[in-house]
């Protein structure tokens, strides 16, 4: 039961591995069909993608993979199941997270929200009546 759990693991691993590399490799073949947004909107998801299917090994697999281990050692440590499971619950805000942050449309919402202040430079123009300029109008 021990090594059937990692090869799940892994095996699902695995194929979104693979299943990345042939859609990766199809798009950058074809990479002359497409315009520079779609280029763009493609490495964001693909970025988004590939953070997503990271992060829970982090948050979930390394803790269920441990918590197996342990099971099957027979350890018994105090709080350590209270622990990994308080680690499941992270899953959908660090998925959330990620994507606010990689997709450019969601973050510069998220960012004109929170009234964030931007690094661009802003052009004021200013000018200037007299009398001069506009004899008809005074």
């Amino acid at each position: 039961m021990f090594c059937w759990c990692y090869s799940l693991a892994g095996g699902s691993y695995a194929v979104i591995v693979w299943s990345s590399y042939a859609v990766w490799k199809h798009l950058k073949n074809n990479a002359h069909h497409m315009s520079a947004q779609m280029k763009d909107a493609n490495h964001q998801i693909s970025k988004t993608l590939i953070m997503q299917a990271t992060l829970p090994v982090f948050v979930c697999l390394i803790p269920i993979a441990f918590t197996v281990t342990m099971v099957f050692l027979r350890a018994n440590i105090t709080g350590i199941g209270l622990i990994c499971s308080l680690l499941f619950a992270w899953i959908p805000v660090v998925n959330t997270i990620v994507t606010i942050s990689v997709v450019k449309g969601y973050r510069m919402t998220v960012l004109k929200f929170l009234h964030w202040p931007k690094a661009r430079n802003q052009v004021s123009v200013a000018s200037v009546y007299n009398k001069e300029s506009f004899p008809s109008i005074i």
